[in-house]
């Protein structure tokens, strides 16, 4: 029986975002190394099994399904005040940005000692895909309100995150808020996928290149539309100025929102034969090791851990400044464009970058050892949050 403190970790379902992948990298690694003095349970406020709850539940790790929303508020109340009442857990860390302050709420008089609320995403975003008409803005507006109440500690993924929405105030000093980047196990991307071949996987020649890019396909691909997150549309406008380069651009990702239109536009843009989509896939790792660019042209980035998965991998990063400056591990591997840029400027700095030689594949170890998205100094940062252990 696990006798160590339990912290329970609240998300709205175990997708292949990169809050869930934390997590999960994060659980099978202590089990293997056994080194946080917590064990870690999951509350799902979705209500239902996504892509990582079989992977966890097969290595004994307990989910629990409380659902959260419109018309069951009553009933995740009496749920979630029973879970806690049951478990009695150490601290309560969640992920669901400004809903976090709603969860304390519901849980006065039987919350734990910490109470940390974990933004991963710019507000901008959940204003887009939430907070839209009178009432949803006002319960983000009180989420935020509660968040002030009751949290103890703030963390983002960034610290341009907390920035932009406003945790690194003066009012919202005495919640400490920090960045707490997402970790994971650098080896898994430093070992070479021998049995692998993407070019014989794309068919494709060997001497054209590959740019990858990965995240989801947003809610809408239009260009500024406020619902466009991943800048899908822009990337296919800078592939239409490389039709006459020996260069494919490899889309991964979840594509079951805009899919349809995204082919639509590729097709009128005349890009159809450059590109490949991959959809969902759980070997990144080993893609990246054989790409050639990543192409990360969000308008907007909690952090942007793809960029750091790439840099391990020892891949070429392009990306615009919308994503955090604090994703740089290694400033060789990283180059940045301004959003406002044309088109052509974006295609010019892919086709030089491209060109370059590969840099030494013996990346600068010590960056790489002491960074924050090592795993292996996760224990320090986690044990120090949940139990102030250095």
């Amino acid at each position: 029986m696990n006798s160590k403190p339990k912290v329970l970790h609240v998300f709205h379902g175990l997708g292949m975002g990169g809050a869930e992948t934390w997590i999960k990298e994060i659980i099978i690694w202590d089990i293997e190394e056994n080194q946080f003095n917590f064990s870690i349970e999951i509350l799902v406020t979705g209500g239902k099994e996504e892509y990582w709850d079989k992977t966890l539940k097969s290595r004994g790790i307990e989910i629990h399904y409380i659902e959260f929303g419109k018309g069951n508020i009553n009933s995740f109340r009496t749920g979630f005040r029973t879970l806690l009442r049951k478990k009695k857990y150490l601290a309560i860390h969640d992920h669901q940005e400004l809903f976090s302050g709603w969860h304390f709420l519901f849980g006065i008089g039987l919350l734990p000692k910490i109470r940390v609320a974990h933004f991963h995403n710019p507000t901008y975003q959940m204003n887009s895909n939430y907070g839209t008409g009178f009432i949803k803005k006002k319960k983000l507006q009180f989420g935020r309100l509660f968040i002030f109440l009751f949290a103890t500690d703030i963390r983002g993924t960034s610290l341009e995150v907390l920035e932009k929405s406003g945790f690194l105030k003066k009012a919202y000093q005495k919640h400490r808020p920090k960045a707490l980047h997402c970790s994971f196990d650098f080896k898994k991307y430093q070992t070479e996928g021998k049995a692998y071949n993407l070019r014989k996987m794309l068919k494709i020649d060997d001497d054209t290149k590959i740019v990858l890019i990965v995240g989801r396909f947003d809610y809408n691909i239009i260009e500024n539309h406020p619902q466009n997150h991943k800048n899908t549309a822009f990337t296919l406008g800078v592939l239409e100025q490389l039709v006459n380069k020996k260069v494919i651009f490899v889309y991964i990702g979840a594509n079951d929102y805009s899919i349809n239109e995204f082919y639509l536009l590729a097709e009128e843009l005349n890009v159809l034969n450059k590109l490949k989509v991959l959809g969902i896939r759980n070997d990144v790792n080993f893609l990246m090791q054989q790409a050639d660019l990543l192409f990360f042209p969000s308008r907007e980035e909690g952090l942007g851990m793809v960029a750091v998965e790439a840099q391990v991998c020892g891949l070429k990063v392009l990306a615009s400044d919308g994503v955090p400056n604090e994703c740089v591990i290694d400033n060789k591997l990283v180059s940045f464009l301004p959003l406002s840029a044309p088109k052509v400027e974006w295609s010019r700095k892919i086709v030089e970058l491209l060109n370059e030689e590969n840099l030494d594949s013996e990346l600068n170890k010590i960056l790489f050892e002491f960074s924050e998205f090592n795993i292996q100094n996760a224990p320090k940062i986690l044990n120090n949050l949940y139990l102030n252990e250095f």
